[in-house]
C-alpha cells in the first residue's frame, strides 16, 4: 500500500472516531 494512501486513511479513520465521540458527549448532553 502506499504510505500517503495508509496515512489518509489513518486520518479518516481518527476522524470518525471523534465523530462518535462527539455524537456520544451530545446525546449524554441533551438527555
Amino acid at each position: 500500500m502506499d504510505i500517503m494512501q495508509a496515512v489518509k486513511k489513518n486520518q479518516e479513520g481518527q476522524a470518525e472516531v471523534c465523530r462518535r465521540k462527539a455524537w456520544c458527549w451530545c446525546r449524554l448532553l441533551t438527555q
